[in-house]
C-alpha cells in the first residue's frame, strides 16, 4: 500500500489516479489472505505510506507498479555496492570536515555534481512546519524564511548559513519536525515562485539505466542513519557529514538549491540556500496539525 486517494492530482476539483496501481481496500485485504471478520478491523488500522491519511474498509489505495517494485530492487541493490565507499568516506570528513575534496570520492562529488540536471519538477506549493511550542498563535510571517542564520547545523547547512527547508505535503513538512512523543505542529503552506537552479537528487525510476547512475545519489540517500546520537539536541551529528559535503559542492556550483528524497517519508524536500522575498509566497494562515509519526520500522530507507 503506497499511495491514497488524497495523494492524487486534482482537476478541476476532481482527483485524477495517477500514483500507483488503483485497488479497493477490501480486494487488497483480501489478497493479503485477511479474513472477511477482521478486515474492517485490520483497515481501520492503516494509514497511507505517501501522506499518511487514515484508511478504512471503504478507501480506495494505491500499489506500487511492478516497475516501481523494480526500481526499488535495483536501488537497493546499487546502493549497497556503494555504502563501503561511502563508509570510508564519512570516517575521512569525521576526521578532516573541511578537507572532503582531498579524497577521491570527494573529488568524484565535486566533479560529478557540476554536470548533475537540475529540476524540472512542476511543484509550485511546498510546505513548512513548526512544533507547538506555546499558547501563541503563529502567523503567516513566523513561518517564512528563518530571519538570520541558526544556532545550530542542519543537514544541509553549517552554522551561520542561512537556508529555507520546506516538505511536499503538511504530513510529510510535519514528519520532519516532530519527534518520538510529539503530535502537534503548525504548517503553513508556501508558493515558490522561482524554482530555477535547484539540483534535482531525488531517486531514479525503473526505466533508468540504474549502473550509470551517479555515486551522488546513493550518498544523499544513504544518510547513515545509524551514527544520529542518542541525544536529539546533541550537536554531534555524524550523519550530516555527507549531506553538508554535498551541499557545499552544491553551493560551489551555484546551485540555488536541492530537490531530495527524505529519510522519514516518502514524500519530496526541498532546501533553498538563497531566495528572493518576493519569489516565497504564504498561502493563507498557519494552522495546527495533529500528526503521530511512522514508527522506525515504516521509514522508507
Amino acid at each position: 500500500m503506497a499511495y491514497c486517494y488524497n495523494c492524487q492530482p486534482r482537476e478541476s476539483g476532481e482527483y485524477i489516479w495517477v500514483l500507483g496501481n488503483q485497488i479497493e481496500m477490501t480486494d487488497f485485504l483480501m489478497d493479503q489472505g485477511v479474513p472477511e471478520s477482521k478486515r474492517e478491523e485490520v483497515a481501520s488500522g492503516l494509514y497511507c505510506l505517501n501522506c499518511g491519511t487514515e484508511q478504512d474498509l471503504s478507501s480506495e489505495i494505491g500499489q506500487k507498479s511492478a516497475e516501481e517494485e523494480l526500481a526499488d530492487e535495483q536501488w537497493d541493490q546499487w546502493r549497497s555496492e556503494y555504502a563501503p565507499k561511502l563508509e570510508e568516506f564519512v570516517d575521512w570528513l569525521t576526521k578532516y570536515p573541511y578537507l572532503g575534496t582531498d579524497h577521491p570520492l570527494g573529488r568524484e562529488f565535486l566533479e560529478q555534481i557540476a554536470e548533475f540536471p537540475t529540476s524540472t519538477f512542476t511543484r509550485d506549493r511546498w510546505w513548512r512546519a513548526r512544533r507547538v511550542e506555546g499558547p501563541s498563535r503563529l502567523v503567516p510571517k513566523d513561518m517564512g524564511p528563518p530571519p538570520k542564520p541558526p544556532r545550530s547545523e542542519g543537514r544541509y547547512n553549517h552554522h551561520g548559513q542561512r537556508v529555507f527547508y520546506l516538505a511536499s505535503s503538511k504530513e510529510d513538512a510535519a514528519a520532519e519536525v516532530l519527534g518520538e512523543g510529539e503530535c502537534l505542529s503548525w504548517v503553513q503552506e508556501f508558493e515558490i515562485r522561482d524554482r530555477s537552479k535547484l539540483l534535482d537528487l531525488t531517486a531514479p525510476m525503473a526505466h533508468e539505466d540504474m549502473g550509470a547512475i551517479p555515486i551522488l545519489l546513493a550518498g544523499l540517500a544513504w544518510s547513515r542513519a545509524h551514527m544520529a546520537s542518542d541525544d536529539p539536541d546533541s550537536e554531534w551529528k555524524p550523519q550530516y557529514f555527507l549531506p553538508r559535503f554535498i551541499a557545499d559542492c552544491a553551493r560551489r556550483h551555484r546551485f540555488r538549491g536541492i530537490v531530495f528524497d527524505s529519510p522519514k517519508h516518502y514524500g519530496e524536500n526541498l532546501v533553498l540556500f538563497r531566495w528572493k522575498r518576493s519569489d516565497i509566497v504564504e498561502v493563507g494562515d498557519p494552522t495546527l496539525l495533529e500528526w503521530q509519526p511512522p514508527s522506525e520500522e515504516d521509514m522508507p530507507f
